[in-house]
């Protein structure tokens, strides 16, 4: 019942998501059990839980370097939806309910 109200909430917020294959030049590694959750960290430490990634994979380019390449909610004009628009859409949809 729960996870029903969450997922109404959430297409109510923010409609249907379209994701795009985004990529990220990083230093370092594809270290550790689980490179793709890293990526999937980074991706969400530069653009914000709205970014929302997901098939999160990780390739070692050189020594020190790797390419993290992530599915990720697109947005027309930069293929990505900020979190201050995140914000900025929520406040929206909240003044408009009251």
């Amino acid at each position: 019942m729960v996870v029903l109200v969450s997922f109404a909430l959430f297409s109510t917020i923010y409609g249907d998501l379209k994701f795009c294959r985004e990529e990220m030049k990083l230093d370092g590694q594809c270290d550790g059990p689980h490179p793709g959750y890293d990526c999937a960290m980074e991706f969400l430490g530069k653009y914000g839980a709205g970014s929302m990634p997901q098939h999160c994979t990780c390739q070692n380019i050189t020594n020190s370097q790797r390419i993290c390449a992530c599915d990720i909610v697109c947005r027309s004009q930069n293929n990505l939806i900020s979190y201050e628009d995140q914000s900025k859409r929520q406040i929206n949809i909240n003044n408009n309910n009251n």
